[in-house]
């Protein structure tokens, strides 16, 4: 439930506001156990976000986890997660101009 509601009044909404928004995968590694899979990679993500009434660029990277289970007959992700580098305190996030 929990995961709904980040889903509905979180991602769905931020998602929602980037523009021009590209995403990259890399070094992807898939495991497989029977009737469940999971998968570790990279990411890269660009997108340009409203920002106090003007827009920004914003890139951004990291590490994620996905992990599926096969229920009739395909595979599907039932539980994904992500995660960015910590900045040193104060350090702005990356940007491009």
């Amino acid at each position: 439930m929990a995961g709904l509601i980040t889903a509905d009044h979180h991602l769905v909404p931020e998602m929602g506001e980037m523009k021009n928004t590209k995403y990259g995968f890399t070094d992807i590694t898939i495991h497989l156990a029977g009737k469940t899979a999971w998968a570790t990679f990279k990411y890269t993500i660009s997108a340009d976000v409203p920002d106090n009434g003007k827009t920004r660029h914003v890139d951004g990277a990291g590490l994620g986890t996905a992990v599926l289970e096969h229920r009739n007959r395909r595979w599907q992700i039932v539980h994904w997660h992500s995660s960015t580098p910590r900045r040193a305190p104060g350090t702005p996030a990356p940007q491009k101009n």
